[in-house]
């Protein structure tokens, strides 16, 4: 997914490839798939890969490694309708709001317009996670850098300090593994 030339992929300008073309470079690389198992992975997973409605090409959603541009993914930049937000893990948040949300390693930042997608994406990176709150209408009307991708999911390149109104901080999860007797 992350690293497509490794089985000699390469993808077009969408991040896309042909369904045939996986289905031969894996099994020269000793893994094979078949459709039905591409078709499988894909319902599985909560990793947005896509198969267009022929079932010839498979793309990642966001191509967000891949040094895709957004608007060949996305079209022109879009408004959202209001806030969104960026879930972290909460030893961030005092650089995100002195540097604001950056790309990092990959080539989009994301936001979301559900404040509990945000903290889930945040939970998965570290106990402690914030939720990195973003006025994303005003970030929009100043520089028309928000693309919306098909799940509520929103890219950026990135999000510059003066658009964050507030990092939520959301505490430790509650451990599991205790049991009081």
């Amino acid at each position: 997914r992350h690293n497509p030339a490794m089985i000699g992929l390469e993808l077009d300008e969408r991040a896309s490839v042909s369904v045939d073309k996986v289905i031969q470079r894996a099994a020269e690389a000793g893994r094979p798939l078949t459709r039905t198992d591409i078709c499988v992975i894909m319902r599985r997973t909560n990793r947005y890969v896509f198969v267009d409605k022929a079932e010839l090409n498979v793309r990642a959603a966001y191509g967000h490694s891949l040094g895709t541009r957004l608007c060949s993914l996305f079209g022109n930049p879009q408004p959202p309708a209001g806030l969104l937000f960026h879930g972290t893990a909460s030893s961030n948040s005092s650089a995100i709001l002195q540097k604001g949300i950056r790309r990092m390693t990959r080539d989009h930042a994301f936001l979301t317009a559900q404040p509990a997608i945000a903290a889930s994406y945040g939970k998965r990176r570290s106990p402690e996670a914030s939720v990195v709150v973003v006025d994303a209408v005003k970030m929009y009307r100043e520089c028309r850098s928000t693309y919306a991708a098909h799940d509520g999911t929103w890219l950026v390149e990135q999000v510059d300090p003066r658009y964050i109104l507030r990092v939520v901080n959301l505490g430790p999860e509650p451990r599991t593994d205790r049991h009081d007797a």
